[in-house]
């Protein structure tokens, strides 16, 4: 295998994922370079990839999108045997208005299609499918302790100003940049790039209506916002918050009270007195892009390649693995499907 050293910029879970990647294939002289890495930022606001929970969701995709939602679904099985991945696969059921006019057979061929699930007029028809679930935090320093202990690849803490100080200080082969931002070689940002809020509750499920905790549901309304509810089965609390099924992030328009009430309305099963039975309020930074993600290469007058990975908002965990499975492309010297 190939000694030439590549640099990740950026611990989030595509950086880590793409790391992960390129060391189950054998690669050895890889350094991942961070201001924030799970077991020692996971709680600051920016560092995006930490969260309550996270899960897999039928979207609007395009249909490129949709392979590497795929590849990372069909990884996510093999990884679930493990369970400090804490990734576990679980019934799952989508409401879309009528005239939605989805099909889940995009997505998954084992999705049932399930009709009139809701009393709502404008939303009665639903798919329901087998998902992945998993704690965000659990699985990155899962992803961290593998990179660390088992593969032994170097992990430098360190804000970094620019690409161009990563070639300087570390004269790699390959800069694989994976800042949510799109940090670029002269040390400006992506201007496509911008943050948004993710706002989740977790919440005491002591009054669970007709809805089963063993099942996650998505209730998708219209302008592409998504409420959810994942269960978290051991405890018998739920995680629910307000997402996109596109790669844009819509919670940056919504205060916190605008979005509970969007949430109320979904979910008033899971209402004690008119109020949710709030143990925790979740707000995360999400790194999403103008235009969609940007996976792509580019070759310095220096011949030093730098490989574009990054933009992907509310689908990081989602695409993660299909994304690292195109950079493993570039880097081979192929060119990406996207």
């Amino acid at each position: 295998m190939s000694e030439e050293p590549i640099v990740i910029v950026g611990a989030g879970v595509i950086g880590l994922t793409c790391a992960h990647h390129l060391a189950l294939k054998g690669y050895k002289n890889i350094r991942i370079v961070a201001k924030e890495y799970p077991t020692t930022d996971a709680y600051s606001k920016n560092f995006a990839s930490s969260g309550v929970f996270t899960h897999h969701k039928l979207n609007h995709l395009e249909t490129t999108l949709h392979e590497l939602n795929e590849a990372t679904y069909q990884h996510f099985k093999v990884l679930s045997k493990y369970s400090d991945t804490s990734i576990s696969f679980i019934d799952c059921v989508d409401s879309f208005p009528i005239d939605a006019n989805y099909s889940a057979s995009t997505e998954f061929e084992d999705s049932e299609s399930v009709v009139s699930i809701s009393e709502s007029s404008s939303i009665n028809i639903g798919y329901n499918y087998s998902t992945w679930t998993l704690n965000p935090l659990s699985y990155i320093t899962w992803l961290e302790y593998q990179l660390k202990e088992v593969y032994k690849i170097k992990c430098d803490k360190s804000e970094l100003k620019s690409l161009k100080q990563v070639e300087e200080l570390y004269n790699p082969k390959t800069i694989v940049n994976c800042t949510g931002m799109g940090l670029q070689y002269d040390g400006s940002w992506d201007p496509s790039c911008y943050s948004a809020k993710e706002l989740s509750l977790l919440i005491k499920s002591s009054k669970l209506g007709t809805i089963e905790p063993v099942h996650a549901y998505n209730i998708h309304l219209s302008n592409n916002i998504v409420c959810y509810r994942v269960p978290r089965e051991s405890e018998n609390d739920s995680v629910i918050g307000i997402t996109s099924d596109t790669l844009s992030c819509y919670n940056n328009q919504l205060s916190a009270k605008e979005a509970i009430n969007i949430l109320k309305e979904a979910f008033p099963e899971l209402l004690v007195d008119g109020w949710f039975d709030i143990k925790r309020f979740n707000v995360k930074m999400k790194h999403s892009r103008k235009g969609g993600i940007k996976i792509g290469r580019q070759v310095l007058e220096s011949s030093v390649n730098i490989i574009d990975c990054y933009g992907f908002g509310n689908h990081d965990f989602e695409l993660s693995w299909g994304a690292s499975c195109e950079v493993m492309r570039l880097i081979c010297g192929l060119k990406s499907k996207l």
